[in-house]
């Protein structure tokens, strides 16, 4: 049997892996990559002066399945992993009225003004009274966008006056044209406006809804992630993936970066029979397919299969993500966290990244790293020149209390990593869906579709991993079932 993945990122990798620890699978693999680089977002890249930095935070996260938790942790040995309990206090916060908020990177309404909390536990009240009467005649509707997802949890007030903004400044849309899942990409699910006593008195369902006075210290249900988390002892994610490719062995895995499917050959009885491919200077044909893995997004793998709609709608990208990367002479003030957001909406900084408070190994010449993520292309009003960018996300850290006043910048470089994804709209998913529904209607059955929107509301990169695990062990099992 021979299987082909298409997409060196991590889902890629980790079908490999999958592949290779199940003994009904004993034939050969060919791992495509488009670019000279394997891991995608979980990469990291080495500058000449400033060393390594990873492309933003990033951390692997145990699954509901045992066996895939022991795949992907096996890349390392045990004492080669930092572990994040899920229980500990959260490694992640937010900056908003102009503090860090160190205890949940959801926004607490507790730190706003009284006249803001007022009316916003007022109008929440009056949601849920809402919101029950509906539920009682049958008629609460699934939210169709971002926006309506937040009215229908917390009430028009929190919705339109306090969490669209950050939407709109992550995505460059109104919440009412993008995806309910936004608002938990963010996240911007859950609020803080309750004492622990008032939350108790909440309809069950809208406990779950806010935060209790503080998230340290409580039961694993009340947490927004209880699976423990890990990361490499060594930092840079780039020396994981660098492990995973160096484990698979050379007689039974083929490594194809700087490679591109060009097209795909059907067969009316065996679904795909042929794939063809283009690296620099030649092009070749891999035949006699048993398995092809696709991990490379549901719109390219349309227009290969010509699905007509494919050729006829392009999507919206998103904004541009920027990364800066920079190095100072002292440790960074986020008081231990790895990150937090920045919804302050005449920033530039996004999210500011401590890599030294997840790794220690990060510290390089006794200079701390600091990362910061920018989005682009989405005000007018942000700098264009990395020299100017440099100096405002230095500028908005200090200003936020993310670094000292006197901490000295003793390197930097800017890092843009493009778009990556498309642009979560109601309007893009709608269009991925119907690709998606499409190329199922053409019944190859050799065929698995890995990744973001591989089925509906697959978003996050855990229930991603656990899908691609999932698709890759029914098929085998489909397939010896039959033979």
């Amino acid at each position: 049997m021979a299987a082909i993945i298409v997409g060196g990122g991590y889902s890629g990798l980790l079908a490999a892996r999958t592949l290779l620890a199940d003994s009904r699978f004993s034939g050969e693999i060919y791992l495509l990559e488009h670019s000279h680089t394997w891991g995608g977002l979980l990469g990291s890249t080495e500058h000449k002066e400033g060393g390594i930095f990873d492309h933003g935070f990033h951390v692997l996260q145990d699954t509901e399945i045992s066996f895939l938790n022991k795949i992907m942790r096996s890349v390392l040995p045990d004492s080669a992993w930092l572990v994040k309990r899920g229980t500990e206090q959260e490694i992640r916060g937010l900056f908003a009225q102009g503090a860090l908020q160190s205890s949940s990177p959801y926004c607490d309404l507790r730190s706003f003004t009284s006249t803001v909390q007022a009316a916003a536990r007022a109008d929440f009240y009056h949601n849920i009274s809402q919101q029950s009467r509906k539920e009682f005649v049958g008629k609460l509707a699934v939210p169709p966008s971002a926006y309506a997802y937040l009215q229908q949890r917390f009430g028009e007030y929190i919705a339109k006056n306090i969490l669209q903004a950050p939407l709109s400044k992550l995505f460059g849309k109104e919440a009412s044209a993008l995806h309910p899942y936004c608002c938990r990409l963010l996240p911007l699910d859950r609020i803080g406006l309750f004492s622990n006593a008032e939350i108790t008195s909440l309809p069950l369902a809208y406990q779950a809804y806010v935060l209790a006075t503080s998230e340290t210290g409580l039961p694993p249900a009340h947490l927004a992630a209880t699976r423990d988390r890990y990361y490499p002892h060594r930092y840079g994610m780039k020396f994981m993936i660098e492990a995973m490719l160096g484990q698979f062995p050379s007689q039974r895995v083929k490594l194809l970066s700087n490679t591109r499917v060009t097209q795909i050959h059907q067969h009316p009885s065996r679904g795909v029979d042929a794939i063809e491919l283009a690296q620099p200077g030649h092009k070749t044909m891999l035949t006699n397919v048993d398995l092809l893995i696709w991990t490379g997004g549901i719109a390219p793998l349309a227009r290969l299969l010509k699905v007509e709609a494919a050729q006829q709608f392009e999507l919206e990208q998103g904004p541009r993500t920027t990364i800066v990367n920079l190095l100072f002479d002292r440790p960074d003030t986020l008081q231990g966290l790895c990150y937090a957001y920045c919804y302050e909406e005449d920033f530039t900084s996004f999210r500011l990244c401590s890599p030294a408070n997840l790794c220690p190994d990060a510290v390089r010449r006794g200079l701390y790293p600091f990362t910061v993520e920018t989005i682009q292309g989405v005000s007018a009003a942000q700098p264009t020149s990395p020299a100017a960018l440099i100096k405002q996300v230095v500028a908005e850290a200090k200003q936020l209390g993310a670094l000292h006043p006197s901490s000295q910048l003793r390197w930097a470089e800017v890092l843009p990593l493009g778009t990556g994804y498309p642009l979560p709209s109601l309007e893009n998913i709608e269009a991925i869906c119907q690709l998606r529904r499409e190329v199922e209607a053409l019944e190859l059955s050799n065929l698995l579709m890995v990744g973001a929107m591989a089925r509906d509301n697959l978003f996050f990169q855990n229930d991603v991993f656990t899908h691609c695990y999932q698709q890759v062990d029914n098929f085998m099992s489909f397939t010896k079932g039959r033979s």
